[in-house]
C-alpha cells in the first residue's frame, strides 16, 4: 500500500487519509442493519486512519463482544481481526498442516506470524519459529509454546549460517525437515527454507517484509535459487489475499 507498485489494492496517495481496517461506533445511520451505538468493524479501510468516516454498510461488519469480556476492542483489530484471520485462512486452508507434522513460521513475533504459530500447536504440529533478536525468541518459545526459535540475526545475513542453525533447530525438536513453511519474509530465509522442505512440502507465502523497504526488490531481496526443490519434493508454494475468504469470517 505505500510502494507505487502493482499490488492486491492500489496504494494510498500522497497526502490520503491512512488506508486501514477499523473498529468503530455507529453515531448515526441510514441503513437498517446497524443502529446507533452498535460496534462495526470496517475491513474495506473505507474511513481509514480518522476520527470520522461515513461508510457504505455492504463494507461493515457488527462486532459481536459477547464472550470477549476483558478484551480490548482493539483484539478485534489484531487476533480477531484480519491478522488473526490472516493466520487461520493461510495456515488451514493452503498450509493445511496435519498433526505431528513440523510448521515453520517466519516473521513468527508478528501479529499475524505469532498467530500461526499458536494454531499450529492447536493442530498438534511442531512449530520451528523464526524472528529477530534474543528477546522475541524467548517469548515465542516460553509464551507462545513454540518448540524452537531461530535468531535470523545471529546468521548476519548469511545464508550458510542461517541453514546451520535451522538444521540444528530441526534436529534438536526431532524433526527431518518442514512440512509448512508460513512465510512472512522471503528473501534468503524464504530461500534456505526450501532446502529444507519434506516431501509433499507446502509453503504459504503470506508476505514479504524483506522486499517492503528496499529501493528495487530485484537487485536488493535474495531470489529463491533454490525452487527446484519443489519439482523433485512435489511440493507446492501458494500465494493467498485474506479477501477471498470473507464469505467466511463470521465462522
Amino acid at each position: 500500500w505505500m510502494r507505487d507498485l502493482p499490488s492486491y489494492l492500489p496504494p494510498v496517495q500522497l497526502g490520503a487519509v491512512m488506508r486501514g481496517a477499523t473498529v468503530n461506533e455507529v453515531l448515526a445511520s441510514r441503513d437498517e442493519r446497524f443502529a446507533v451505538g452498535d460496534i462495526v468493524m470496517d475491513n474495506n479501510a473505507e474511513g481509514g486512519w480518522s476520527e470520522f468516516s461515513i461508510a457504505w454498510g455492504a463494507g461493515l461488519r457488527r462486532v459481536d463482544v459477547s464472550g470477549c469480556e476483558g478484551l480490548p476492542l482493539s483484539a478485534h483489530l489484531g487476533v480477531l481481526g484480519l491478522t488473526g484471520l490472516t493466520a487461520y485462512f493461510g495456515l488451514l486452508r493452503v498450509g493445511r498442516p496435519a498433526p505431528g507434522e513440523t510448521v515453520m513460521v517466519s516473521g513468527a513475533a508478528g501479529a499475524t506470524g505469532s498467530v500461526a504459530c499458536q494454531i499450529a500447536r492447536i493442530c498438534g504440529c511442531k512449530v520451528v519459529a523464526v524472528a529477530g533478536g534474543a528477546d522475541k525468541c524467548r517469548w515465542l518459545r516460553e509464551d507462545v509454546g513454540c518448540d524452537a526459535a531461530v535468531d535470523y540475526k545471529l546468521a548476519g545475513g548469511d545464508p550458510a549460517a542461517f541453514q546451520k542453525m535451522l538444521r540444528k533447530a530441526l534436529k534438536d525438536i526431532g524433526s527431518s525437515g518442514v512440512d509448512v513453511f508460513f512465510d512472512n519474509v522471503g528473501g534468503f530465509i524464504l530461500n534456505e527454507a526450501l532446502r529444507r522442505l519434506n516431501m509433499r512440502g507446502r509453503v504459504v507465502v503470506c508476505g514479504a517484509i524483506s522486499s517492503y523497504n528496499v529501493d528495487d526488490p530485484r537487485d536488493d531481496v535474495v531470489a529463491p535459487t533454490n525452487h527446484m526443490s519443489l519439482i523433485s519434493l512435489r511440493a507446492r508454494m501458494e500465494g493467498f489475499i485474506v479477501f477471498d475468504y470473507a464469505a467466511e469470517y463470521p465462522q
